[in-house]
Formats: C-alpha cells, sequence, structure tokens
C-alpha cells in the first residue's frame, strides 16, 4: 500500500500508481484523501504532463505572436519553399539526408513511426487547447497548409521530426548532427510559417526527445523470438503499446 505520511504523501496526483484503474487505499487513509479524488487526467488515469516533462505553454500568447511577427518579416523564399516540402512530410528533409549517405529504409518506415505519435501529440495539443498566432494576431501573414487545424501547443511537426531523425541516427551516429538539423528545418518552418509560436516548437522538440526513448527500436518488421522466459512474442511497434497505454 501506498505510504500514509511524510514529505511526498498526499502525492500531488493522486492518480499516479493506477492500475487497472484502482488505486489502494490504506487501511486509515489521511485527511488529504477525506475529499473525493479529480478526474483522472487522461484515459488511464496517469499525470501525463509531469511523466513525459512536458511543461504547460506560457501564458502571454500575444507577446509570442508578436515574436512570431518578426521571425515571419525575415523569412526568405528557401524558408517557403521548406514549409511547403514538410507541409505533408515532417522527414523531407531527413529522407533527402538518408537520400544524400545512400540509406535506405523500408518504404513505409517513417510513416509508420509519424502516425504512430498522431495520438500522443494530439491528445497534448486538446489538453492545453492553446490558440494558433492567427487566432491571436490575425493581421500575420501566415503560408497556406493542410496540416495546421489543431491546436497550437505542441509542435506536431517539430516533435515528429526529432523522432524520425532520432531514430535515424541510433543506426547511423555519425550523421547525427546532420540529421537533427534536418529535424529542426521542418520543426522551426512552422514557426516561420506562422504556424506556431517559438514555445510550441520547443515543446515538440522536448516531446520528440522523450518519445524516442520510449520507442521500440528493433529492426522494421521483426520479432522477439518465442521464449517463455520473456513473455508472448511481441511484433514491432514503432512506439511502445506501454506508451500507448500511458495517453
Amino acid at each position: 500500500p501506498p505510504p500514509t505520511a511524510g514529505p511526498h504523501w498526499p502525492p500531488s496526483n493522486p492518480w499516479a500508481g493506477v492500475v487497472g484503474g484502482v488505486f489502494p487505499v490504506p487501511a486509515d487513509p489521511p485527511p488529504a484523501l477525506a475529499t473525493p479524488a479529480p478526474e483522472p487526467p487522461g484515459p488511464v488515469g496517469v499525470s501525463d504532463s509531469v511523466w513525459l516533462g512536458l511543461p504547460p505553454p506560457p501564458v502571454d500568447d500575444l507577446k509570442e505572436a508578436y515574436e512570431v511577427e518578426e521571425i515571419i518579416r525575415t523569412r526568405t523564399p528557401e524558408q517557403v519553399q521548406s514549409v511547403r516540402d514538410h507541409d505533408r512530410v515532417p522527414f523531407y528533409a531527413i529522407q533527402k539526408v538518408c537520400d544524400k549517405h545512400g540509406l535506405q529504409f523500408h518504404p513505409k518506415e517513417f510513416k509508420d513511426i509519424i502516425y504512430q505519435q498522431t495520438d500522443i501529440i494530439n491528445y497534448f495539443k486538446k489538453k492545453f487547447n492553446r490558440k494558433r498566432p492567427i487566432e491571436v494576431l490575425p493581421s500575420l501573414n501566415t503560408l497556406p497548409s493542410a496540416t495546421n487545424k489543431t491546436r497550437s501547443y505542441p509542435s506536431g511537426h517539430a516533435c515528429q521530426s526529432v523522432v524520425v531523425a532520432r531514430y535515424v541516427a541510433g543506426k547511423v551516429p555519425k550523421l547525427e548532427k546532420e540529421l537533427m538539423a534536418a529535424a529542426y528545418e521542418c520543426g522551426y518552418g512552422r514557426v516561420v510559417a506562422g504556424f506556431h509560436y517559438l514555445s510550441d516548437y520547443e515543446a515538440g522538440n522536448l516531446l520528440g526527445e522523450k518519445l524516442y526513448v520510449l520507442m521500440n527500436k528493433m529492426d522494421y518488421g521483426a520479432e522477439l523470438p518465442e521464449d517463455t522466459a520473456r513473455g508472448t512474442r511481441i511484433k514491432f511497434k514503432d512506439l511502445s503499446e506501454s506508451l500507448k497505454k500511458l495517453i
């Protein structure tokens, strides 16, 4: 059972440690648990933003929107083209690095990595529910896009490109610097385009780093061998099943 006293009791999130939706209550619960516990923040009641290290966004959206306006004023034709290239393909520049060095991956490998992040990213977007810069400062000269209709924080493109770049760099470490530069080109481009605040971009990078740590990094399509000591055969997933359950 959980402790009933001490510097860490009661827990800041009474749902931390929930297993199967049941929180083990001590025989003599402290007064702090006398009031009804709040609804869990996520589908399975995990302290998600704390556990993944994702801080809430800054509160002064207008101030950040003016920063975006200054960035937009200096964007170049090359940046505009990059935004267009990455709009539906967050790993566009990463793929160029792979092609340059003759690296071959399965045709759907990067797309699968992107796809399996979507629910996680959208969960945090809905949780923080931050307005896009254009909603705060309608005069912004934003670029056209087919992928900027969700909430603003964190940047999904930043997160997705970081995970893909880390995935490739994990297999070819000598290209890490070049791959990460390609990832940041994608994420920062969303700020240049006027779709995101700088803090959205930074949070997207942070979330991408966190997700990569939890990623199943076996070769694409591989399976663990049958081994009763290790449990049931597990088919490859780009992001672990345990991570999916956490959100």
